[in-house]
């Protein structure tokens, strides 16, 4: 299998799945086909650092509520005055009040020594 070829394919998947353009995200992409060519999986610590999120002390990483549809799968339209539209979960239509229990936690961040998502629910997608 050709290694450009799997990370346009990671790239085109993810268009599919969040939106954007294939190029922003194909240098994660790339690295995960070589991850798949060499039989290597990345850790969670390093696809959320590859995501664009930053280390606290070595110790976690806040997850941003920018990241929650890629770390998470749930989108939020939003009004102007920041109030939920709609809400999505991995693709399925959720009710507001059920996205704003998921979103409205003081602090969701991935413990990087116990590998756990902590003040959250929902399950990573990445």
């Amino acid at each position: 299998m050709n290694v450009m070829t799997k990370a346009w394919e990671i790239s085109r998947n993810a268009v599919a799945k969040f939106g954007g353009k294939a190029s922003d995200y194909f240098r994660s992409a790339l690295k995960m086909a070589w991850g798949i060519i060499r039989g290597v999986t990345m850790s969670t610590e390093q696809k959320l650092l590859d995501l664009g999120l930053e280390s606290w002390k070595g110790k976690r990483i806040y997850i941003k509520d920018d990241f929650f549809e890629v770390v998470f799968g749930l989108k939020l339209d939003r009004y102007k005055s920041g109030q939920i539209k709609k809400a999505y979960l991995n693709g399925e239509e959720i009710s507001n009040n059920q996205a704003w229990k998921l979103s409205q936690r003081e602090y969701i961040y991935f413990d990087i020594e116990k590998n756990v998502f902590v003040g959250t629910e929902m399950k990573p997608i990445i």
